[in-house]
């Protein structure tokens, strides 16, 4: 007997064979239990590099997600753009995409509903920036919060003096008062060193006798904002002898350096805003206090008029005798 079916510790026995299904299944049945199977994964994440990224004249983003070995379709729906991408994909970009997978049935393959696209990497780098931000908070660091001047003499800022941030805080400035006191502090506010570049121009500008400090940048990815949750820019803001004001990117960007500042502001333009007064605004106010103050002269020189008239026609000014003949 052949070795395969070789069976010396019990009787011989038939090789075991799979159950015939009853029927054939159609296509559509067989799509279907595939659907369930693989919709059922419910949310996933996938770790991949892009390829052939393209928006659609529909608004929706349509791209496929690769490996070595494979790769899988991904679509982000006109809806959800906004919230899924923080920048717009770039051929062989290495990302991580979170979604459902969904089965087209028409097409017999499947793909990605993508709900957010973060690069690959982000989630060391949350983890990272959670313990850099609890330590932050043992110190202390995070609960301070000085006033911000309401006329300060001199502003400084600390920025690239070639960045779009720097640009709009300029352009800011002008409208609400034109050639008003700034000391730009320049640095670079990414890349190698960068930090370190940051804590030096805030203590180099805060010893020019300015009345507060602007710390700002532009929005970008995490990585591209990372130097402001260092260590060395968050240190330089707690030591810095006067308030500061942190606009680092956008409304949605959340650093250290807005954490460890006096005054978050959510963007560049709103961080000019809050310690650029605006002439117009201090003109009217002080004609408003000059037209309130004139009333209340006006209303104390009416009372002491009414009281004098009231005392030059009393009967004692006029007709001294009748106070003697009173006695």
């Amino acid at each position: 007997m052949h070795e395969l079916f070789d069976t010396p510790d019990g009787p011989e026995r038939s090789p075991r064979r799979e159950p015939i299904p009853p029927r054939a299944w159609s296509v559509s049945q067989l799509t279907q239990r595939i659907r369930g199977l693989l919709e059922g994964l419910g949310r996933v994440s996938v770790e991949g590099e892009v390829s052939g990224g393209r928006p659609a004249a529909s608004g929706h983003v349509y791209f496929d997600l690769k490996d070595l070995d494979a790769k899988v379709a991904c679509v982000i729906w006109r809806s959800a753009v906004a919230t899924a991408l923080r920048q717009p994909l770039r051929e062989g970009d290495k990302v991580v995409v979170h979604g459902k997978v969904e089965v087209y049935g028409p097409r017999g393959g499947y793909q990605i509903i993508v709900q957010r696209v973060e690069p690959a990497g982000l989630g060391t780098l949350l983890a990272q920036l959670e313990r850099l931000k609890q330590d932050l908070k043992e110190r202390g660091w995070l609960d301070r919060r000085r006033p911000i001047p309401a006329l300060p003499e001199r502003v400084g800022v600390v920025t690239s003096r070639d960045g779009a941030a720097f640009q709009d805080f300029l352009r800011t400035r002008s409208q609400r008062w034109p050639l008003y006191p700034v000391v730009l502090s320049h640095t670079p506010v990414q890349g190698a060193n960068a930090a370190q570049l940051i804590a030096a121009a805030i203590r180099r500008v805060a010893a020019s006798g300015v009345d507060v400090v602007v710390v700002t940048r532009g929005g970008g990815s995490i990585e591209d904002l990372w130097a402001f949750n260092e260590l060395a820019v968050a240190e330089a803001i707690w030591e810095c002898p006067v308030p500061v004001v942190s606009g680092v990117g956008h409304e949605t960007d959340t650093t250290l350096c807005d954490l460890v500042a006096d005054l978050r502001a959510h963007t560049p333009t709103d961080a000019a805003t809050q310690v650029i007064p605006d002439r117009r605004e201090l003109v009217e106010a002080l004609e408003r206090g000059e037209g309130h103050l004139l009333d209340a002269l006006q209303s104390q020189l009416e009372g002491r008029r009414e009281r004098l008239e009231r005392a030059a026609s009393s009967r004692v000014l006029r007709d001294a005798h009748w106070i003697l003949d009173e006695r």
